[in-house]
């Protein structure tokens, strides 16, 4: 019903206009109680399908087949095996210390000649168990092959097939470079040296002796002929010369030749090292601090050389 004051032309203009009833169901809102997370409503987390020991395995098999286990110089840097195996395996930028530990656990089995597990600490509990203890035999077998010239590798084949023996599980290099290290050994240079050492007389006597015995071998000369010093040595004794049919002639010889052949005394290793660990009298390995051992001489490291006459 129009209001008294209603324009009768323009009927409109008499109605109060009440805007909620143009929309009866819409509830008045009030911005300050509203719940502002329902407009950014929290992303649901995403499940996890393979564990992380999984995903260890992945980084592994990456690295050892399809890289071609690269060494570790070219681990690092944007387009280092780190960020590749991260963009291809899609690991998060933040897991690069992961990938990180799993490519030095595998270099480390690689080492041992283990295989890789995926576990975190695998590689930690096979080295305790493969550490060679302080005193043992096998570090007493070490010390004697080494100082025999055998080098490290064959040291190493050569202790793992006594431990296969006993029932004992197999060591890598890394285990002997420790052992040796904790035994303080003794590192000798090779030096060469002439036959006689320094005395350049005794050189020359040797040479004389050796041009007189051949004269004398062929009877260019005769015993009376050398000096009277040489004249009683046995091996210018012309009758035993004789008798054990020593005599030639040099219409017999087609050919001469003198050859040097450098010989090492002692046990060297290949780099002309001589390698010596602290014992007591009886052989036995003691600590260098031990007023018991010495580093003893296994044998006179040096160079020399030989010559040979072929006829």
């Amino acid at each position: 019903n129009p209001s008294p004051s209603c324009d009768i032309q323009n009927p409109l203009n008499c109605i109060t206009p009440d805007k909620s009833l143009l929309h009866p169901n819409k509830i008045p809102l009030n911005c300050n109680t509203l719940d502002k997370s329902l407009s950014h409503p929290k992303k649901p987390k995403e499940r996890k399908i393979l564990c992380e020991r999984s995903t260890r395995l992945a980084i592994a098999k990456y690295y050892t087949d399809v890289l071609d286990t690269p060494p570790k110089i070219k681990w690092i840097g944007q387009n280092g095996t780190i960020a590749t195996i991260a963009r291809t395996l899609k690991i998060s930028k933040g897991s690069s210390r992961m990938i990180l530990n799993v490519l030095n656990d595998v270099t480390a089995c690689l080492e041992e000649g283990l295989e890789y597990d995926g576990s975190r600490k695998q590689i930690d509990v096979v080295r305790e168990t493969r550490k060679l203890k302080a005193g043992s035999l096998d570090e007493q077998l070490i010390a004697d092959w080494m100082e025999d010239g055998l080098g490290y590798r064959l040291t190493t084949m050569l202790l793992n097939s006594h431990r296969q023996q006993q029932g004992l599980p197999l060591v890598g290099l890394k285990s002997i470079y420790n052992a040796i290290n904790r035994l303080s050994p003794r590192f000798s240079r090779i030096e060469k040296k002439p036959q006689t050492a320094e005395n350049l007389d005794l050189w020359s006597e040797a040479r004389m002796n050796w041009v007189s015995h051949l004269l004398i071998r062929s009877k260019s000369i005769r015993n009376k002929d050398l000096p009277n010093n040489l004249q009683t040595k046995p091996y210018f004794d012309e009758k035993a010369l004789e008798e054990n049919n020593a005599f030639f002639s040099w219409s017999q010889v087609a050919h001469f030749d003198e050859i040097h052949i450098d010989q090492k005394a002692g046990h060297v290793s290949s780099d002309g090292y001589h390698i010596q660990f602290c014992r007591d009298e009886g052989g036995k390995l003691v600590a260098p601090t031990d007023p018991r051992g010495s580093y003893c001489n296994v044998g006179v490291s040096l160079l020399t050389q030989f010559i040979f006459n072929i006829c």
